[in-house]
């Protein structure tokens, strides 16, 4: 019931005034953004946070930089978003899983 009284009423406003009304009492919000929204928002903008980063099947794919920035240690994105599944093995190890027992549910289908 309670979800159905809050989309009643948000489904007539635009976000920008959810989140005014939201900021005039108090209440921490923000917009929730597709991914062109936050590459077109004045302070991912105005901070440069737009990075192109080469992607192995995307080619060459977007991301959200670093908002801190360190004279001495500048933040890098150093790696592409993972490929489904691309640390698996990684993950599994680090669990305390063997390469066979891994070997093992890879055939079994289970990774």
């Amino acid at each position: 019931e309670l979800v159905e009284r809050i989309e009643a009423v948000t489904r007539t406003l635009t976000t920008a005034e959810i989140v005014a009304r939201l900021d005039a009492v108090q209440v921490p919000c923000g917009p929730i953004y597709t991914v062109p929204e936050v590459f077109a928002d004045p302070q991912v903008q105005h901070l440069e946070l737009r990075q192109r980063i080469p992607h192995p099947t995307l080619g060459t794919v977007d991301q959200t930089g670093f908002p801190w920035r360190f004279s001495r240690t500048p933040a890098v994105i150093r790696r592409h978003p993972p490929l489904l599944g691309e640390h698996t093995d990684e993950v599994l190890q680090d669990l305390g899983y063997t390469s066979d027992q891994i070997a093992a549910m890879r055939q079994e289908g289970a990774i």
